[in-house]
């Protein structure tokens, strides 16, 4: 009976829970500007840390924020498999026979670098820049070097809102990286950047073949949030590679949850109050010389290049 009653009692208390509620987009106040500028600043302030940045709106394919450095060349490290993803994905029109399919889902979600030197084309690069017009995209100068690849912050904002509209490459890649796992092949902690944020699609890249530039290590994060296509990449010193991540977490959390601009209204030009006027009809004479034929010596006139575009 006692048991009983002591059970009843704990019945009847009432224990406070706090509930974890995500942000809203536009919560820090902040411009997606404000927002690359306060990570960065962060960044640089805390460990030295050089970031490069970028932002697109996902609604007009505008940028609406970047670092001052967004297209200066950095090592792409493991971003370059979704391009690499990407181009097999070109190649097969969108639907990837089960097995590539299966490896590529595991070379982007595991980060897994066997796969990855085991599809690597020196063609997939310069093809996908040139299908999603990349800026400062290119292969690495050993080009057989995928993780040396030279990509820009302002290059992968553009693949990423590019490649969501693009019917061939975007459903499969879009919902293979909001699958990215907290930790890649190698154990390593890919939960930083997007990835560490609830439903941005995202990938990780991380390592030391920044051979070119006195920073050699870098941590990068790409991701698509409901708003935005942003990169957040990272050069630093030996001594603060992996204080990096937290730093790339912060940037991109800021970048989500930052304003997005508002989008004008199309002004609609109301009809002419005017009486039209009645000209004249002419009847067209035949060109007699190359001169006065459209395209041909002379100018062309605006209904020949009207038929023409």
């Amino acid at each position: 009976m006692r048991r009983l009653a002591v059970a009843l009692l704990a019945a009847l208390i009432v224990i406070p829970v706090v509930l974890a509620v995500p942000a809203a987009a536009g919560v820090t106040g902040m411009t997606p500007q404000q927002a690359v500028n306060e990570g960065a600043a962060q960044a640089a302030d805390a460990q030295g840390v050089t970031t490069y940045a970028a932002v697109v709106d996902r609604r007009t394919g505008t940028v609406v924020g970047k670092t001052d450095n967004a297209d200066t060349q950095v090592a792409s490290e493991s971003l370059v498999k979704v391009l690499l993803a990407a181009y097999y994905l070109v190649k097969y029109n969108g639907d990837l026979p089960e097995n590539i399919s299966s490896d590529l889902h595991t070379m982007i979600v595991e980060s897994d670098d066997a796969l990855c030197s085991a599809y690597w084309t020196n063609a997939a690069v310069p093809a996908m820049a040139e299908r999603f017009d990349l800026e400062g995209v290119a292969l690495a100068d050993d080009p057989g070097h995928w993780g040396a690849t030279k990509v820009t912050a302002i290059g992968m904002a553009e693949f990423l809102y590019r490649m969501s509209k693009d019917k061939v490459v975007g459903p499969w890649l879009v919902a293979t990286m909001t699958e990215s796992h907290d930790h890649g092949s190698d154990g390593f902690d890919q939960n930083f950047g997007f990835n560490a944020l609830d439903g941005a699609a995202s990938k990780q890249g991380w390592g030391s073949d920044n051979d070119w530039h006195e920073q050699q290590n870098a941590v990068h994060s790409i991701g698509l949030t409901t708003n935005y296509a942003a990169a957040v990449l990272q050069t630093g010193s030996s001594g603060v590679y992996k204080s990096m991540r937290p730093l790339a977490t912060v940037t991109a959390q800021l970048i989500a949850d930052s304003t997005p601009p508002a989008v004008p209204t199309p002004t609609k030009i109301p009809p002419s109050t005017k009486t039209p006027t009645t000209t004249k009809s002419r009847t067209p004479t035949s060109p007699s010389s190359p001169s006065e034929q459209p395209g041909v010596g002379g100018s062309t006139s605006w209904w020949a290049r009207a038929v023409e575009f």
